[in-house]
């Protein structure tokens, strides 16, 4: 995947992330919208990572790196599935708060 598309993936997750949580401090939105919001997009990241092989937007491989080994692929699923995991966690938690 090119750089630029790659950066444009990234900086996409940040806003998504970024802008709940800040409207949220705002009371623009209430806190179930919110944590919907946050669910929603690390449940977006978890598919990305583990099914469409996004391993760019794992904190535990290195970016520079064209070819992945054996080890980075495992950290690249594992943080599919922690993404997966928070995400239930927020909507657990949105649901919950209702």
């Amino acid at each position: 995947m090119k750089d630029k598309k790659q950066l444009a993936v990234k900086s996409l997750f940040v806003i998504s992330v970024i802008v709940p949580i800040l409207l949220g401090s705002m009371s623009i939105i209430d806190l179930f919208t919110e944590y919907v919001i946050l669910g929603t997009a690390g449940a977006v990241a978890a598919y990305l990572i583990i099914f469409r092989k996004y391993y760019f937007l794992s904190n535990l491989i290195s970016s520079s790196e064209k070819e992945y080994t054996a080890f980075e692929l495992k950290l690249g699923k594992f943080t599919g599935y922690a993404c997966l995991v928070i995400s239930a966690i927020f909507f657990i938690v949105a649901f919950l708060n209702k």
